[in-house]
């Protein structure tokens, strides 16, 4: 194991003090300069929202939870659903029925074992990695 000098952090730092302050190139701080200046150049609703005038905010926030509310508060739907089950969509999805019973079948006969024998194989093959891992960084830790 290597021995680390405990002054080493106040050497480097007193030796980078003795360093000029690094210039920018004048063309960086024109570029820089610029794009500032186009930044706060955009109208108010181009920027951020976080800097948009306090009344706008206000009014796209109030907008907005109007339009949450009017898209998911479909009490009668959601009403029924829960009152009928599953037995509101039976019209409309009865043509599907056999496509779904054949779904089924071929998922407990051959997909269903493909699946968890592939997770198990994916399990697997990320616990090599992660040991194979361990055992490379140890061995580097240990050469230097």
């Amino acid at each position: 194991m290597p021995e680390f000098d405990t002054n080493l952090e106040r050497v480097i730092h007193q030796e980078l003090r003795k360093l000029p302050p690094v210039k920018t190139p004048e063309a960086l701080l024109g570029r820089v300069l610029v794009s500032v200046r186009a930044q706060q150049a955009l109208p108010w609703w181009r920027k951020s929202i976080w800097q948009w005038p306090h009344a706008a905010r206000t009014v796209f926030f109030i907008v907005l939870a109007v339009m949450i509310t009017a898209i998911t508060s479909s009490h009668w739907w959601a009403g029924d659903v829960a009152a009928k089950g599953a037995e509101v969509f039976s019209d409309s999805t009865q043509p599907l029925m056999p496509l779904g019973n054949a779904f089924v079948v071929l998922w407990r006969t051959l997909f269903q074992n493909v699946v968890l024998y592939g997770l198990a194989f994916c399990g697997m093959l990320y616990l090599l990695c992660l040991g194979a891992g361990t055992m490379f960084v140890r061995f580097a830790v240990r050469r230097s």
